[in-house]
């Protein structure tokens, strides 16, 4: 595999983990959720996504970020999923 590949799935998993811990996603309920067979759809949606930029810009709280419900296809995951 090609290193900017290895690259590119290591920063998407970054990105989806800083992503949870910001919108206080509990990583176990993640995990658990459908035998973990969701959480394998979220990450694989996270890698194939193209909204890179708005995601790390919304992680990063720059004033002008949109909220995640407007650009991330996981949001409905992350919210069924979220600690309470």
């Amino acid at each position: 595999m090609p290193w900017s590949l290895c690259r590119h799935v290591e920063r998407q998993a970054q990105l989806m983990g800083e992503m949870m811990e910001r919108l206080g996603v509990d990583p176990v309920a993640a995990a658990r959720r459908q035998h973990g067979t969701a959480f394998v759809q979220a990450r694989t949606t996270c890698l194939l996504c193209r909204s890179i930029s708005d995601c790390r810009r919304w992680i990063e709280g720059a004033p002008e970020a949109e909220h995640p419900s407007r650009f991330c296809p996981n949001m409905p995951f992350f919210e069924s999923c979220l600690r309470y």
